[in-house]
């Protein structure tokens, strides 16, 4: 539904009785104003004259360009979503993010959600390539949990198997990688563990889970040759069957002071029969995260996994050129199909415009959806200049992007938020653009 408002009328037009007031109002104004001269100095009655001079101007009528404009007219048009169908469709899709050392490492079950962790430890010293399980006195690795976890909070289980690795891993490495590809990363055999009752606290005590000083030995062979040395790919941590929870805990980032994890032995040192220890720091740290998939069309967006959202729009019925003055856009959040950990879900979405069709190109503009206090509702203020840049470039095949909005929520936690589609029962839920434009002016020759 589309309303026109048209400015301005003809100054030659007015209402006679409003142009013969003018005058008497200057007229009136004139007199007061040489009253109160004739009691004053010379200088502000040459200043007054010449103000008097400025104000006789008012009732002249317009120059022939100043016609032009006021007889000018500005079409004004309002349009929603529940009006005209801007909005035409929606698209989830998984992106598979790298979670190579971005400071959260998740181990553990949530249903069919799994998380698994590989770490990488700096190498023995050379000096220490004698190290055999008879004289290893112990070896564990210690980490350190964070706050975030997704699942019961007061009584989730941590709960994890320590693998040894056997194959090179990277940056490049995801779930598909070490789970389908048909190719075996780890050693199947577990050489620690871990099963307690967790819940997250304030205070970062770390916690230490033993292994087999077997592993050891074996990392102190690979010393005695130059190339085998590098093929020590750490160890995987695999969740068992009976977690009911993903922890978070910290790891290595650029520019973060986080505790990372490490590896702590004890040995009998050779050279002086006494007891003596190792740290082995943290190298190299990834996490996998897999969900299963939710419906296709559903407005779905999750970190970590991740996945993100295409929604498209119909902006062809806008006149060519117009102006968008306004171009807010609602989205619903849906907390019953939601799924996010024990600090709740964001606040913030990112929206980003791509200069085609393919979203696997950098942005060339990014808009932020702010939750609407005490409400469900999203809304981005304005979309405007995605508006004009599809109206002015006539393209057909318009959509945003939304995901999630910076690295804590797109890289450390997994939570996964679903908002209402544009086929919801409940009209009022639907995703909503409201708009406010100008077409531009015909101008006469």
């Amino acid at each position: 539904m589309t309303s026109k408002l048209t400015f301005s009328q003809p100054l030659d037009k007015m209402d006679s009785r409003f142009r013969g007031n003018d005058i008497k109002i200057h007229e009136l104004f004139r007199q007061n104003m040489l009253k109160f001269l004739i009691k004053n100095n010379a200088l502000l009655i040459i200043i007054s004259l010449f103000g008097l001079w400025l104000l006789s101007g008012c009732n002249d009528k317009p120059t022939e360009l100043g016609f032009t404009f006021v007889k000018d007219t500005v079409a004004m048009g309002t349009v929603t979503s529940y009006d005209a169908q801007l909005i035409t469709g929606t698209e989830n899709r998984k992106r598979r993010l790298t979670l190579f050392q971005t400071g959260g490492l998740f181990i553990g079950n949530f249903g069919d959600w799994k998380a698994i962790t590989l770490i990488r430890l700096a190498n023995l010293p050379d000096t220490l390539n004698y190290l055999t399980q008879s004289n290893i006195i112990s070896a564990e690795i210690k980490l350190y949990p964070s706050l975030y976890i997704l699942g019961d909070s007061n009584n989730g289980r941590l709960s994890f198997k320590l693998h040894k690795a056997i194959k090179l891993w990277s940056g490049f490495t995801n779930w598909d990688s070490v789970f389908t590809s048909g190719e075996q990363y780890y050693d199947y055999n577990p050489v620690g563990s871990v099963d307690t009752l967790y819940k997250p606290a304030d205070t970062i005590t770390p916690i230490s889970i033993p292994f087999d000083p077997s592993v050891v030995e074996y990392w102190s062979r690979l010393l005695n040759d130059s190339i085998s040395k590098r093929s020590n790919w750490g160890l995987v941590l695999i969740p068992e069957n009976n977690s009911n929870a993903i922890y978070r805990f910290f790891g290595q980032a650029l520019g973060l002071s986080n505790p990372a994890p490490y590896c702590f032995i004890r040995f009998i040192n050779k050279n002086t029969n006494a007891i003596d220890s190792v740290y082995l720091s943290s190298g190299y740290e990834i996490s996998l995260v897999n969900s299963p998939p939710p419906e296709k069309n559903s407005i779905i967006v999750q970190g970590a996994v991740s996945y993100v959202t295409r929604i498209s729009f119909d902006v062809s019925m806008l006149p060519d050129l117009s102006g968008v003055h306004v171009a807010e856009f609602y989205l619903t959040y849906n907390p019953e199909k939601s799924i996010y950990g024990n600090l709740g879900p964001d606040s913030t979405l990112r929206l980003e415009l791509f200069p085609d069709t393919s979203d696997l190109v950098a942005p060339i503009r990014t808009y932020y959806a702010e939750k609407i206090s005490d409400e469900n509702k999203y809304k981005v203020s304005s979309i405007a200049s995605a508006i004009e840049y599809w109206n002015r470039n006539k393209i057909k095949n318009c959509f945003l992007l939304i995901k999630a909005d910076g690295t804590k929520n797109e890289y450390r936690q997994i939570d996964r938020m679903e908002f209402y589609n544009i086929d919801a029962i409940d009209a009022s839920l639907r995703p909503e653009l409201r708009l406010i434009y100008s077409k531009r002016p015909e101008f006469q020759k």
